[in-house]
C-alpha cells in the first residue's frame, strides 16, 4: 500500500498509517464512529453515494447536505464549502470521481477546497477515491492530499 500511494498519488506513508480494510464502506464507517461525537455534522455534497448519510447516522452525526449542480459539473465549490462549515463540522467526505455523478476534481477545485479547509483546521476531509483509475480523456486523478498534505 505504502508502495502504491508512492507510485500513483506521490504520497510518502509509513505501514503504521495505513488502514486495511474489507472494503471502501468499513474504512469510512470505522473512520466516522471512531471520530463522531454525538451532533457532530458531516458535509456530503449531493448526489452522493447511497451509504453516506446513512453511516454518518449510525455513528451519531448529522449530515449536512451540499446540493450541486449540473452546471458546475457536480463538484463541490469553495464558497458552497464554506458557508455549509458550522460550529458543529467535523468531516466533509469527498469523493472524486464521484458516484453517481462521475465529477472529479482538478488540482486547481481541490486547492480551492484545501484553502478553505485549512482555515477551519478542526474539520477533516474523508476522501473517497475508489474510482481513481476510472477517468477518461487527458483528465489526470490528483487527490486532496497531494495538494495540501496538511
Amino acid at each position: 500500500m505504502c508502495a502504491k500511494f508512492a507510485r500513483e498519488n506521490d504520497l510518502s506513508y509509513e505501514p503504521s498509517q495505513i488502514n486495511v480494510s474489507p472494503g471502501g464502506k468499513a474504512v469510512l464507517f470505522n473512520a466516522l464512529t471512531a471520530s463522531l461525537s454525538p451532533g457532530d455534522e458531516v458535509i456530503i455534497p449531493a448526489p452522493y453515494w447511497v451509504s453516506y448519510p446513512d453511516m454518518v447516522l449510525l455513528a451519531g452525526g448529522a449530515p449536512v447536505f451540499v446540493q450541486t449542480h449540473p452546471r458546475d459539473g457536480f463538484r463541490l465549490s469553495a464558497e458552497a464549502l464554506e458557508t455549509a462549515i458550522g460550529p458543529r463540522t467535523k468531516w466533509l467526505i469527498l469523493n472524486s470521481p464521484s458516484n453517481p455523478t462521475g465529477a472529479a476534481y482538478d488540482r486547481g477545485q481541490l486547492h480551492a477546497l484545501a484553502d478553505v479547509l485549512m482555515r477551519h483546521r478542526d474539520v477533516w476531509v474523508l476522501t473517497d477515491d475508489m474510482y481513481e483509475h476510472l477517468v477518461f480523456g487527458d483528465f489526470t486523478f490528483t487527490t486532496i492530499a497531494q495538494v495540501e498534505p496538511a
